[in-house]
């Protein structure tokens, strides 16, 4: 598919009075020098906060979840659902090039919608795929009703174009399938932000079912399923991410709310004899610092082996003598596994010491216009660091709070207003003086509603403490660098009079990349002094490197990379597409794993219809998915097994009520015959 180009062109209305503008290079210049000189301050800052203690967010901040805001937001949010769903006609945006499965896809939507319109618009650049940044502009434009990413062809590209489009905020809450071809792409393609993944196969009819329960929802039209009712308590499995490990400690991120000291369960790849425990204990939580798509950062430590307690030996033991032999031995047991732990995680983790490392500069893109990427000097590809786009920005600018981005380009709409009188454009293009009162009324609109959004972050950045990052506007004409300092009371708002340069913001993010190298750096020193405070005997002349051991950073396709906490729900009904259950700890609508009947992955979302019962158990509906035809045919037979659980038992009583009616006739005859045998007997 070829490129799309402008729809229109930047314009520039005249200014009455030109002000002083700095040139790029002094702008830049100035820029990165404000970055240098914040180096040694953010590390004297974090040192001075030991570290641990992470940035803290004043009163304000917290103005974000008030409940009042939380509404205004989610009504935003359900106005444009209803206005999508009114609209009778609806666009399906596929990302990919199997022409004949969205169509497949597609047709069956119409079949079961009829009332409604649907048209494919698909996105695939067939003679470069992995330029996917000319066509961002024209997948949002599209105002999708329901996404699918097809992960089966161009995997890393469109993990990339997935990773974005989920953070945009008029993509974020469409629903968004994953197609794959391997059940292995799950955590992959899980990790990028799709609310499903499934397998391509013959059987579309959840790929149809389960984003359209989203957005018809009571509406929605149900597939005939078996339905299997029952209760059982099973574990479902949080899925988290870890980004990096140490001989000491694991960094991993997940959605989950965990405490500063909290001991928990984890299901990782480590096995024994490199760990005999999957005990660990939480030494941190952060909600900034998190590089992937979760919202908060743990800093987890191994317990490595458990320590024998002496009331789990006194049931096998006879007298309180056996009870101290037996703990002495359990104890020597212990100590050897904990060295030999040690000792084999440190030379596990030293053999996969790579150069990777995750993106760990954030950047916020705004442009309404979406034409950051018109050119090709600016594409996604370009920056190897972390990327959050916006068309827009929500209320109260959340993206700031909750993207915490390093750095913030912003590019700003202009417009160019001609004269009415000039003699230059053709007489059938000219504006009459009404026409042109109603564009200018037009431009002032736009132009307070984008200073909005600027004032809007500012106002999110003060409320946070020890955090100033940089706000270039770029396309700005009409203030200079000074100005905007003082009308916005921000010493680190820039005016950029050109264009949007990803090649000023690379500049940029390397100076910020090392300083968080520096910042991590001190975070290292603290734990090393911490841990010398603990044990000073023991690391008294062993320098860090040996103390901390290397720090190993585990990639996308890596089996390490993942970790599993269980949560405990009672499972109450099942289909071969869905299942109910109940929890007592809140779920939140992502992908959890769980293993019965069988391996198989479920998207929750909360019942609007329900209130948590007597026992304090909110209830869940999950979508399997994940899944290929064989395994279909496994749940299938499971819900089937249940379903006709009753009628099965009925039929069998009577089967054996059968046989034994025929068992006592055979034996009735076997005796008259034995009687009558007799009779004859001379």
């Amino acid at each position: 598919m070829s490129d799309e180009k402008d729809v229109a062109p930047a314009t520039e209305e005249k200014a009455p009075e030109k002000t002083e503008e700095k040139p790029a290079e002094k702008v830049e210049e100035k820029v990165e020098e404000k970055v240098e000189e914040k180096v040694e301050e953010k590390v004297e800052e974090k040192v001075e906060e030991k570290v641990e203690e992470k940035v803290e967010e004043k009163p304000a901040e917290k103005a974000e979840t008030k409940p009042e805001q939380k509404g205004e937001n989610e009504a935003e949010k359900v106005d444009h659902a209803q206005e999508k769903l009114a609209n009778p006609v609806k666009a399906i945006a596929y990302l990919g090039n199997d022409t004949n499965y969205i169509e497949h896809i597609k047709n069956r939507l119409q079949e079961h919608y009829p009332s409604d319109t649907f048209h494919v618009k698909s996105f695939y650049n067939e003679k470069n795929p992995h330029d996917f940044s000319a066509y961002i502009r024209r997948f949002i434009e599209a105002d999708p009703f329901l996404i699918f990413a097809d992960f089966s062809t161009n995997l890393d590209a469109h993990i990339k174009v997935v990773k974005i489009l989920r953070k945009e905020n008029t993509i974020k809450d469409i629903p968004m399938v994953g197609l794959a071809d391997d059940m292995k792409l799950f955590y992959q393609c899980n990790e990028a932000g799709v609310d499903f993944v499934h397998i391509k196969c013959g059987e579309i009819g959840s790929v149809v079912y389960h984003p359209c329960m989203v957005v018809y929802k009571e509406n929605v039209v149900k597939p005939d399923y078996a339905l299997a009712l029952f209760e059982r308590e099973t574990p479902l499995f949080e899925i988290l991410r870890i980004v990096y490990m140490t001989p000491t400690t694991l960094r991993v991120e997940g959605n989950i709310k965990l405490s500063k000291g909290e001991n928990i369960e984890l299901e990782t790849g480590f096995e024994e004899p490199v760990l005999f425990s999957n005990k660990f204990v939480v030494r941190n939580v952060s909600r900034i610092d998190v590089v992937y798509n979760y919202a908060y950062a743990y800093d987890i430590d191994y317990i490595y082996a458990e320590k024998p307690k002496k009331d789990d030996l006194e049931e096998t033991c006879d007298s309180p003598e056996e009870l101290e032999i037996m703990l002495e031995l359990e104890m020597d047991v212990y100590k050897t596994k904990l060295e030999n732990s040690k000792k084999n995680l440190t030379e596990f983790i030293t053999s996969r010491i790579n150069d990777f490392r995750p993106p760990n500069v954030r950047i916020l893109l705004i442009d309404k216009n979406i034409s950051i990427f018109d050119d090709p000097k600016n594409h996604f590809d370009m920056t190897p660091y972390k990327i959050n786009f916006q068309s827009k920005l929500g209320p109260g600018a959340t993206e700031v709070g909750q993207f915490r981005p390093d750095i913030i380009a912003f590019q700003l709409v202009v417009h160019v207003v001609p004269d009415i009188d000039d003699e230059t454009i053709p007489e059938d293009e000219q504006l009459s003086l009404e026409e042109r009162e109603e564009l200018l009324e037009k431009i002032k609109s736009e132009e307070a509603e984008q200073m909005s959004w600027v004032k809007a972050m500012i106002a999110k950045i003060d409320s946070i403490k020890n955090y100033e990052p940089p706000i270039l506007l770029f396309n700005c004409k009409k203030l200079n660098s000074t100005k905007l300092q003082e009308t916005y009371s921000y010493d680190h708002i820039q005016s950029m009079p050109d264009k949007f340069s990803m090649e000023l913001i690379n500049l940029m993010a390397q100076k910020v990349e090392q300083m968080h190298l520096k910042v991590e750096e001190e975070q290292d020193k603290v734990r090393y002094e911490e841990l010398k405070k603990k044990e000073p005997e023991k690391y008294k002349d062993m320098p860090m490197s040996e103390v901390l051991g290397p720090k190993v950073f585990l990639k996308d396709t890596s089996r390490l990379r993942v970790a599993k906490i269980a949560h405990q729900v009672t499972l109450t009904s099942m289909t071969e597409a869905e299942i109910t259950c109940k929890s007592e700890r809140p779920l939140m609508r992502q992908a959890y794993k769980t293993n019965f009947p069988i391996d198989m992955s479920v998207t929750i979302f909360p019942r609007e219809d329900e209130v948590a019962d007597d026992k304090n158990m909110q209830s869940y509906r999950g979508f399997i998915h994940s899944i290929g035809e064989i395994e279909r045919q496994e749940v299938r037979q499971f819900v089937y097994d249940v379903f006709f659980a009753d009628l099965n038992e009925k039929r069998r009583v009577e089967k054996e009520e059968q046989e034994q009616k025929i068992k006592d006739l055979e034996k009735e005859r076997d005796q008259t015959k034995e009687e009558e045998d007799g009779d004859r007997t001379p």
